[in-house]
């Protein structure tokens, strides 16, 4: 029988078995962020959460968390703009990001740094 299940199956950005927990904690010392920081990247980008961690050791600044209460934070801007082809400041806090559904001001307050993250990636 070939029955082997899809249990065993890899799919390509997902997180792997080093991504959660200690995992989780140690990529946030190395990388100089929160582990809660660490959580919301890997729940969003999957496997790709490295991709944001090396974004956002270009700057201080690419740390930064984009809206009160959320983890999001500027590099996923450039990280939307580099390998989503995200293009406008709606098209990131509403498709990408969902911070206009999930922040209080719908992502009013990180509009202006968003447009500008967006126009220098």
């Amino acid at each position: 029988s070939h029955s082997r299940g899809s249990a065993s199956i890899e799919l390509g950005g997902g997180a792997g078995p080093d991504d959660t927990g200690d995992g989780s904690r140690h990529a946030a010392r190395e990388y100089g962020v929160e582990a809660s920081t660490v959580e919301h990247l890997i729940a969003t980008y999957g496997g790709n959460y490295r991709e944001l961690l090396k974004l956002a050791t270009a700057s201080n600044d690419m740390k930064r968390v984009l809206a009160d209460g959320l983890r999001h934070i500027e590099a996923e801007v450039t990280y939307a703009a580099r390998y989503e082809m995200a293009l406008t400041v709606e098209d990131f806090l509403s498709r990408r990001s969902r911070i206009d559904l999930l922040a209080v001001d719908h992502g009013r307050a990180c509009a202006p740094r968003v447009a500008q993250l967006l126009a220098v990636s």
